[in-house]
C-alpha cells in the first residue's frame, strides 16, 4: 500500500524506511513464521508513505497499512493505537517505534533494542 523506496527516492522526497521481522513479535516468537513489515516514511513528518508485507497473512494486515496510508497518519498516530494481543499488528508499532527514534537521531541507521 503506498509508495515504495525506488518510488521516494525518485520523487526525491525524503524519506526513511524501517523493516520489522515476524520474528520481533510474541506472536512470531511463539510460531516461527517467517515474514516482515516494511514502513516507508517521511523522514521529516514522520508522515507513513508506504507500508509493505511479505509472509502468511500479508493479505489480512496490509488493510491496516493502506488505511494508515489513505488518512495520511503519521508514525506517531501509529504509536497511538492499541493493537491487539499476539497479532502481528504489532508490527505496526515497532515500526513506528524504531521511525520516531530516527527521526529523531537523524542518520542512524539501526535503533533496534
Amino acid at each position: 500500500a503506498g509508495i515504495n523506496e525506488e518510488q521516494a527516492c525518485r520523487d526525491k522526497i525524503p524519506h526513511g524506511t524501517v523493516k520489522v521481522n515476524f520474528s520481533r513479535t510474541t506472536r512470531g516468537c511463539v510460531s516461527q513464521e517467517k515474514g516482515f513489515l516494511k514502513l516507508v516514511y517521511h523522514a521529516e513528518t514522520g508522515l507513513v508513505l508506504g507500508v509493505h508485507l511479505c509472509g502468511d497473512g500479508a493479505c489480512d494486515l496490509v488493510n491496516f497499512g493502506a488505511e494508515a496510508v489513505s488518512n495520511g497518519d503519521t508514525v506517531y498516530d501509529l504509536l497511538q493505537f492499541v493493537f491487539p494481543a499476539v497479532t502481528y499488528h504489532e508490527l505496526y508499532h515497532l515500526a513506528a517505534a524504531e521511525a520516531k527514534l530516527r527521526i529523531m537521531h537523524k542518520g542512524a541507521t539501526s535503533l533496534e533494542a
